[in-house]
């Protein structure tokens, strides 16, 4: 364990001032968005009038969250680019023709263990990344207040209200159970498949068309706005009618299980088969 942490620790003084630039690029575009579409709705009576006449005043999440897609792709592509960073680097660590320090302190040692530690790294960088995201929501959701105070009725309405309304966004999530599972569990998962899927392309002879179809399947997943709350309905409803289970909670982790089993299996076999000494 030690090691790992050691192994961890040099990746992160190695990859943080990258991950700092890519958190405040992240958070100034999603303020930069949002500031938009609040100075849009700003000056659109017929706009402010209709959710006045609707709801008796407006809000941010129902004003400017809901339905808008280019702030949902945004915090999509976010999370996303996090993830693609960290599975790039990590390869380019085993498979560089230039070893650095990280790669020869494991060189004859288990090579699981640099896998333990990149996913260490993976996942700190994704959550410094949602972190900064609900940041730069919240701040938006202040400047909202700030601008249509004066202009008409704003409702009170709490946070994890106005998140409510960007439920289909990736790992954005407005109650405690739904962080617990989609944003520890489902980022964990989705870190691991798509490093084994680099993993798997790295093992193939025609690299870059294996690399063009995972960036376009990961463009489209993020355009689509991936909803883990309905994929979490699907598998719980199979699990239930196989009378595996009928606890939400327990038939996501079961699947997590399985997921991380199999791809992890894959990336050993794999990563020790490219990297034999």
């Amino acid at each position: 364990m030690s090691k790992i942490l050691a192994l961890s620790n040099i990746e992160l003084r190695k990859n943080l001032k990258f991950y700092s630039i890519y958190c405040a690029t992240v958070l100034v575009s999603i303020i930069a968005v949002n500031g938009y579409y609040i100075y849009m709705s700003a000056t659109t009576y017929n706009l402010t009038e209709m959710y006045r006449n609707q709801i008796g005043g407006v809000f941010y999440g129902a004003m400017i969250l809901e339905g808008n897609m280019v702030i949902h792709l945004l915090l999509s592509l976010g999370v996303m680019g996090a993830i693609l960073y960290t599975a790039a680097i990590w390869l380019k660590d085993w498979n560089g023709s230039h070893k650095n320090i990280y790669t020869y302190m494991m060189i004859p040692g288990n090579k699981m263990k640099i896998y333990a530690a990149k996913m260490m790294n993976s996942l700190f960088f994704v959550y410094m990344v949602m972190i900064f995201e609900t940041i730069a929501l919240f701040i938006s959701k202040l400047i909202f207040n700030a601008t249509f105070a004066s202009k008409c009725n704003l409702i009170d309405s709490s946070f994890n209200s106005d998140l409510s309304f960007a439920s289909d966004t990736l790992f954005v999530c407005s109650n405690k159970v739904d962080f617990l599972i989609e944003n520890i569990l489902y980022v964990f998962v989705g870190i691991t498949v798509i490093s084994t899927l680099m993993i798997i392309i790295m093992s193939m002879k025609n690299k870059t068309v294996g690399f063009a179809v995972l960036g376009i399947f990961v463009f489209v997943a993020s355009i689509l706005g991936i909803n883990t709350g309905n994929a979490s309905s699907k598998v719980y409803q199979a699990l239930l009618n196989m009378g595996i289970t009928d606890n939400i909670i327990v038939a996501n982790i079961i699947i997590a299980v399985i997921v991380l089993i199999i791809c992890t299996a894959i990336s050993y076999f794999l990563s020790n088969r490219k990297m034999s000494v």
